[in-house]
């Protein structure tokens, strides 16, 4: 039988079980079923009748409507997406803070990859985030590509949109810093 601590009631697992799965499901916090009693059952004392995996999802919910929407921030890693907020990113970029070559650098909280947390995307070493961003148009892995700074489609690896980001003058840059970049990775991952 499971007790809830706040009021003694008792109800047997599978039925607290689905009662509780079923007001999470709905965004609400769990109370004790008992007529007119609203002791609130905690998501710890209930833990053990849930799925971790469902329990997870729940605190990631929590979290997620804790934080005002001004303090969130979503690692850029597809495969990882944490929900941090604004003071775990300057938080686990402190480390970071007295290297030069490291400024702008975090950490995710989730999969612990590298970010820049003046942009949010993957680490960018040694490159501003700007010529990053000029040196970048994004793909989806559908294919579908997008110009960084107003979202708007790629047709034929050409941007569609009149972003100055993509003038001649810009285009030229852009190939320098990807010569300059494919230069610098050659460097750094050069066979011994």
């Amino acid at each position: 039988m499971f007790m809830i601590d706040g009021c003694l009631h008792r109800y047997c697992f599978s039925c607290m079980k689905q009662h509780v799965e079923v007001k999470l499901l709905n965004g609400k916090i769990s109370h004790c079923p008992h007529e007119n009693c609203n002791s609130e059952v905690p998501l710890e004392s209930c833990k053990s009748l849930l799925e971790p995996k469902f329990v997870d999802i729940v605190i990631q919910r929590l979290k997620e409507a804790a934080l005002p929407p001004t303090e969130k921030v979503y690692g850029p890693y597809p495969r990882c997406s944490a929900l941090m907020s604004k003071k775990e990113v300057m938080d686990s970029s402190a480390n970071y803070l007295n290297d030069p070559k490291l400024v702008g650098m975090s950490k995710c909280t989730k999969c612990r990859k590298r970010f820049c947390r003046k942009c949010m995307v993957p680490w960018h070493r040694n490159m501003r985030c700007k010529d990053y961003q000029l040196s970048t148009a994004y793909i989806y892995r559908c294919g579908y590509e997008f110009c960084y700074k107003c979202g708007a489609e790629w047709k034929n690896k050409k941007a569609m949109c009149s972003c100055p980001l993509w003038s001649e003058r810009n285009k030229a840059l852009i190939r320098f810093s990807s010569v300059i970049l494919r230069q610098q990775l050659a460097l750094v991952f050069k066979p011994h």
